[in-house]
């Protein structure tokens, strides 16, 4: 069986048709997965700065302790929270502060792990941003209160919490 040179140049051609549609399908993919990405980290910075100005309001500060001081405390207060305060002896406002760095670590973590499972962070990269989570978790019982019971972060990264704080239980 012979095959001309026309249909030979026409299946080439199909070819290569086919092989652009790939390409371009790929790079929609690809790109789609970036915006994605691009998309959640601009949402937590924007959280992250709305944390940091109330951060460094004095007033605001003062005015959210006040209200704890007053038996309004948050749902993640715990004894442990107490015990840190009494011991340290750090003030009320010293705690919410504490707690608004525990907040953009959060996001942080959350961010980081959208970006790790959308494959735009890599693994040993990954495994170093998880590693200094669990040593932040480890050495504070407010970051280990506020993250066991924080809201608006992505199922996946509530699991991976309850990964890393059972993994300190394991630890002692």
């Amino acid at each position: 069986m012979k095959i001309s040179s026309r249909a030979l140049i026409e299946l080439l051609g199909a070819a290569s048709i086919v092989a652009s549609l790939v390409f371009v399908g790929v790079q929609l993919a690809q790109d789609r997965t970036v915006a994605l990405g691009a998309v959640f980290d601009n949402r937590t910075t924007a959280g992250m700065e709305m944390q940091r100005t109330r951060f460094e309001s004095d007033a605001y500060i003062k005015q959210v302790a006040d209200r704890w001081d007053q038996g309004a405390l948050p749902g993640w207060w715990n004894e442990d929270i107490q015990s840190y305060k009494d011991q340290y002896q750090v003030s009320t406002e010293g705690i919410y502060r504490l707690s608004i760095l525990g907040i953009i670590g959060a996001m942080y973590l959350d961010n980081n792990y959208y970006q790790y499972q959308l494959g735009l962070i890599g693994e040993e990269d990954w495994l170093e941003i998880r590693k200094a989570q669990a040593a932040t978790l480890k050495g504070s019982a407010v970051y280990r209160a506020m993250y066991s019971n924080l809201t608006g972060l992505r199922p996946d990264t509530k699991n991976l919490v309850k990964e890393l704080l059972a993994e300190q239980d394991i630890e002692g």
